[in-house]
């Protein structure tokens, strides 16, 4: 896709919030930034919906040498991964042997991989892939989106198979009989799921078992002081490594404040160029927070 010179203007400021940087290496220096701050990270190569074995092995190439970097430098980081990047419009058996093919390679070097969420049809395809290659000391962990029905019914699934899973409120629009609309259900879902979270995490710390640690991606006020209240009725049995905070590179204020209180704080950071962000971007500028995020940026200037 050619970006041209209006559009590249009009994506310099959401840039310099939301993504880390066009090249590895300026993610990776983020990354040990942040590391130095106390915050955890997880790397993302921007791209999806790839479509030909040329683009996938390029993308698969990338994310190996991204594994190196981490490992090599020592960031405490994970990696983010988008399955229609890699390959899932190819066919399921392609991308699956693809997607094994990177997850072993990330256990072996001992790098955790967050499987992003994408649109609705996909949904089951990606659950069944990382199922299959992921065990729960791998530490990877799996996008469940609030805004979908059966999220709920998916996160018992994969709670009780020892899995990690990341809840969003979800940044796609699809049909009616799959998904919540208003506003207001989306955010009582979204506690709903919060819920189910701490009482899996309970009934496991009651029989000593660790794992999995589930994360909350909001930036929402709403959602986090739900979820620090579920935290405080249960502190003598949680503690706050329990549970992990998840932002978008545009919110490292509220990390710091998460970050004070004791919490873990995971920051996402995703790199491209131009024409494989500007997707990312436009998703980003469909909450109506993004908009108020770049108008306090502009007063900083």
């Amino acid at each position: 896709m050619k970006i041209n010179i209006f559009t590249k203007a009009m994506l310099f400021l959401p840039r310099k919030i939301f993504i880390a940087g066009k090249t590895r290496q300026e993610a990776l220096n983020v990354a040990v930034r942040l590391n130095v701050e106390g915050f955890l990270t997880t790397i993302d190569v921007l791209g999806e919906h790839s479509k030909n074995e040329d683009n996938v092995g390029k993308s698969l190439s990338e994310y190996k040498q991204l594994v190196d970097d981490i490992k090599k430098y020592g960031i405490q980081s994970t990696i983010s991964i988008k399955l229609t990047h890699l390959g899932m419009e190819l066919g399921f058996g392609y991308c699956f042997n693809v997607v094994k093919d990177l997850v072993s390679y990330a256990s072996r070097n001992c790098v955790g991989v967050e499987f992003d969420m994408e649109e609705f049809k996909y949904n089951h395809d990606t659950i069944e892939i990382f199922q299959n290659l992921s065990k729960p000391e791998d530490k990877n962990r799996i996008c469940l989106q609030a805004n979908i029905k059966n999220s709920f019914e998916n996160l018992d699934l994969l709670h009780g198979h020892g899995h990690s899973v990341r809840l969003v409120k979800g940044a796609y629009e699809e049909a009616s009989d799959v998904s919540f609309y208003n506003q207001e259900d989306i955010t009582e879902n979204f506690k709903l799921l919060i819920n189910l979270a701490f009482l899996g995490t309970i009934r496991n710390k009651l029989r000593s078992i660790m794992e999995p640690v589930h994360a909350i991606a909001s930036r929402d006020k709403e959602i986090i002081d739900y979820a620090r209240k579920c935290f405080e009725s249960n502190h003598r049995i949680l503690d706050k490594n329990c549970i992990e905070f998840q932002l978008l590179h545009g919110y490292l204020a509220l990390g710091r404040q998460l970050l004070s209180e004791g919490f873990p704080v995971r920051i996402y950071l995703p790199y491209g160029e131009d024409s494989v962000a500007l997707p990312y971007i436009l998703r980003r500028l469909k909450i109506p927070h993004a908009w108020r995020l770049l108008f306090d940026w502009l007063l900083q200037l």
